[in-house]
């Protein structure tokens, strides 16, 4: 297994406050991968020159990486017992044929670096200058926290090191080869490569093992817990999985469908295997649990509040809910609703208002659970991170992605109690010998079908309303909740069989244009919808209609009815 050999040494006469900070820290950041047996790492502490010598000797065959903390100088690293010549140690890490990045941060170590990138070492990270204490312990926590828990490469991982040291001190940093000098100037981070290992600053990462779980059997394992954690003794099923996806509203099911489906000999894009496709779906399949969850809120809000409740709190709301709606749709698969559903919470706490989902409660304190915070701010971070590149390991990122889904699958299980329905016409039957009218809704049913979503009809004695998603409870249907515009049926409005469920993600006001993505299809399908323009002036233009049947107004009509009911805003207000 290969070695971390982290080597941190202080003086009596000019200690240096944050070492043992930089040490803990560090320490700890490491560990969770030293638990997975990715890497093994080997700590001194209090370093003297037999220590070092010891170790580098021990390990010479295993070092990956050698990172020193602590006073230093141009030819020299200063030990617990004295001054440890830059030359003996070059020669010492030079016969470690597995070793890819030496980081000297200390003052001053750049002179240093010729010697180690002469013996063979690839990567080597000094200093042109004194650098303030807390400063160089800021950079080498930073340093690992990107490399060891966020997976990042050397240069990435060193940029924001640097990043987060101008925090602390007024510093520079280039990335440059042995070849080219730096000119003086400002105290300055310098990571310095081999020309023959260039790629290494973008391919090489800490070591890891592959993962050992198969893929899918941490959704396996949290859907299994929830059939039997959540089902009743009489409900029945073929395989607890088809049930629960069966009962999950259809916009979170989808994507877990995707997700779990085995791949045959058709064409299609399959996730059941680590790809940059799988992972994206992963974070899709999360986002859509937040999506969810954040307009069933913004629903009963719209709700309660056209019950004529009052609420204080809505400013924050109205922020959140502006610069969502009003943003770029092309942003969309970095956006994440938590945010918002978060503020929604406490809004609806701080008025003491009982949600929609009666279960809600609890997962809220499931949330606060560590493994689960860990969960969400991982999500929640990789959403904001740039999209991975051919480098990345996608066995571990996929794994790690699928760990923390499940365990947001299962904080939210009640979920699958509820489900939608697209209600998409309706007929008034009122006949000569019955007094009372009844209401024929044409509805589909939007869940996991072997069939596709068929048109259903349902008689009830109020009629519901038309081209509308509603939220039910599977055994209650006295609990409803209409969740459009926020989610709708295309086919509901184009009069058109079966459905297409598709969610809000946007809505550009200079040009009136509202962005729906599709479900089942959330990579390529994008649905923009626009005002028809007047059929004179399409004759002046001499242009034909873009369709059949213009929904526009009814979407627009939906989102100001929203926006003025419960904020007291307009759709210009964005």
């Amino acid at each position: 297994m290969e070695v971390l050999l982290l080597a941190f040494a202080n003086s009596e006469i000019n200690p240096l406050p944050t070492l043992r900070e930089e040490d803990d820290k560090t320490h700890a950041i490491l560990g969770e991968r030293v638990a997975r047996d990715d890497f093994t790492l080997v700590r001194e502490q209090y370093a003297d020159r037999e220590k070092i010598v010891a170790a580098l000797k021990q390990y010479r065959n295993d070092i990956a990486l050698f990172w020193y903390s602590g006073h230093a100088g141009r030819d020299r690293l200063e030990l617990e017992d004295g001054s440890a010549h830059a030359d003996g140690i070059a020669a010492l890490l030079g016969a470690c044929p597995k070793l890819k990045l030496v980081g000297l941060n200390g003052c001053s170590t750049r002179d240093q670096v010729t010697a180690l990138i002469g013996k063979g070492i690839p990567m080597v990270i000094a200093t042109t200058a004194p650098v303030g204490d807390q400063t160089a312990t800021q950079f080498s926590i930073a340093f690992f926290t990107e490399l060891s828990k966020n997976r990042r490469s050397v240069r990435e991982a060193f940029q924001l090191a640097v990043d987060t040291a101008r925090v602390y001190g007024k510093i520079d940093a280039v990335i440059r080869s042995i070849g080219l000098e730096q000119t003086a100037g400002n105290p300055v981070w310098e990571l310095i490569y081999a020309e023959k290992d260039a790629d290494l600053l973008d391919t090489w990462r800490l070591p890891e093992n592959q993962p050992a779980t198969p893929v899918n059997q941490y959704l396996h394992n949290a859907l299994n817990l929830l059939y039997k954690t959540q089902r009743k003794p009489d409900e029945k099923a073929d395989t607890p999985i088809d049930e629960l996806l069966k009962s999950l509203p259809f916009t979170i099911s989808e994507p877990i469908r995707k997700l779990l489906s085995p791949r045959d000999k058709s064409e299609q894009v399959f996730y059941d295997r680590p790809s940059p496709e799988r992972y994206r779906m992963l974070l899709y399949a999360y986002r859509s649990i937040g999506n969810f969850l954040t307009f069933a809120l913004l629903s009963h809000l719209w709700k309660i509040r056209s019950a004529g409740a009052a609420l204080t709190g809505l400013d924050g709301i109205w922020d959140d809910f502006r610069l969502w709606l009003g943003a770029d749709f092309r942003a969309d698969e970095k956006r994440s609703m938590m945010p918002m559903f978060n503020r929604l919470v406490t809004v609806f706490k701080a008025n003491e208002v009982p949600y929609f989902f009666p279960d809600l409660e609890k997962s809220l304190q499931d949330m606060e659970k560590p493994l689960n915070r860990q969960a969400f701010e991982f999500l929640e971070q990789k959403l904001q991170e740039p999209a991975g590149t051919r480098n990345e390991n996608w066995d571990r990122l996929c794994d790690d992605t699928e760990k923390q889904l499940a365990l947001v699958l299962y904080c939210f299980g009640f979920l699958f109690r509820y489900t939608l329905t697209s209600v998409k016409d309706i007929d008034v039957l009122f006949y000569l010998h019955n007094r009372k009218a009844t209401f024929e809704h044409t509805v589909v049913r939007l869940q996991q079908q072997m069939s596709g979503m068929q048109d259903n009809k349902e008689m009830h004695e109020h009629y519901l309303n038309t081209a509308a998603v509603l939220l039910r409870h599977i055994s209650d249907q006295s609990m409803e909740l209409y969740v459009s515009p926020f989610i709708i049926d295309e086919n509901a409005y184009t009069h058109t069989l079966k459905a297409n469920p598709r969610f809000c993600i946007a809505y550009d006001k200079r040009n009136q244009h509202f962005y729906f993505k599709s479900v089942s299809k959330p990579n390529d399908d994008i649905l923009k919808i626009k005002e028809q323009l007047p059929i004179e002036e399409l004759i002046i233009m001499g242009e034909a209609p873009d369709g059949d049947d213009d929904f526009f107004p009814l979407i627009h009509g939906q989102f100001s009815a929203f926006c003025d009911t419960v904020f007291g805003k307009t759709l210009d207000d964005l």
